[in-house]
């Protein structure tokens, strides 16, 4: 889920409908709306380039260790595809 805004009520059907329909192949992890990531897309830069202590980074941190597993531990300020791990 992404661009989630927990006070619309469009949002929280669409939530509903997407865990109900796909159960546990939806990600727990929600990408809320945040102005951040939208001023991160504007300046071309990753959210974590941009503002690393945003909720938007905040969220996306999250969603990058629930697809990981929490098997790699990313160091901060690291853009994507930049050097090596």
């Amino acid at each position: 889920l992404t661009k989630f805004d927990s006070r619309t009520i469009l949002s929280t059907q669409v939530e509903e409908t997407l865990r109900r329909s796909f159960k546990e192949k939806v990600f727990k992890t929600v990408i809320k709306a945040n102005v951040e990531l939208v001023r991160a897309q504007i300046n071309r830069k990753s959210i974590f380039a941009f503002d690393e202590t945003s909720s938007g980074a905040r969220d996306y941190q999250g969603l990058i260790e629930e697809v990981l597993g929490n098997v790699v531990q990313l160091t901060p300020r690291r853009a994507v595809g930049a050097g090596t791990m």
